[in-house]
């Protein structure tokens, strides 16, 4: 999946005259990162304390040196991509619309989970992703205004609401 999104980015890059600079497609590693800093699989209700190797690795990933390639700065970004592995087999898709501050689920079969198995994986995003643009994007951001102290709406679409899958249903 890191190679798609990479091919992704690399693509973006030299056919910017195509793809829009507004978008910051990031790698599975940002999804992992996420989730390791504040969800608890167990339900204890406990946060672990962020590392400082943490920090700076969140702090790479908003200034776009990460990933590696073509990693887009979110200061110049209004959406975020990043796919998602759930459970160790399967797929879901982040979008972080920073305009409109909500993040957007894309799942293409509702049927293998249902939103009580999804949510608990969106908290960190709509709970973190505020802080990143805080400490790391606000003071090149002034359009986001006081909605950057607030969590991300949620939203998960449905199949009938892909695009690319409207045609086959």
């Amino acid at each position: 999946m890191d190679n798609a999104m990479f091919l992704i980015r690399k693509r973006a890059y030299n056919f910017s005259d195509i793809f829009s600079r507004k978008y910051a497609v990031l790698d599975t590693g940002f999804g992992l990162l996420l989730q390791n800093i504040s969800y608890n699989p167990k339900g204890k209700g406990q946060c672990s304390v962020p590392s400082i190797d943490y920090v700076k690795k969140m702090e790479r990933y908003a200034m776009g040196n990460f990933p590696k390639n073509f990693g887009g700065k979110w200061k110049d970004c209004n959406h975020l991509l990043w796919p998602y592995l759930l459970s160790n087999k399967y797929w879901i898709l982040f979008h972080v619309d920073l305009e409109n501050w909500k993040v957007t689920v894309y799942d293409n079969n509702q049927r293998f989970y249902q939103e009580a198995d999804i949510y608990p994986h969106v908290v960190p995003c709509i709970n973190i992703i505020p802080e990143i643009i805080e400490n790391y994007v606000a003071r090149d951001r002034v359009d986001l205004g006081k909605k950057r102290f607030q969590p991300l709406q949620y939203f998960r679409k449905s199949p009938c609401d892909i695009p690319q899958l409207k045609r086959f249903r």
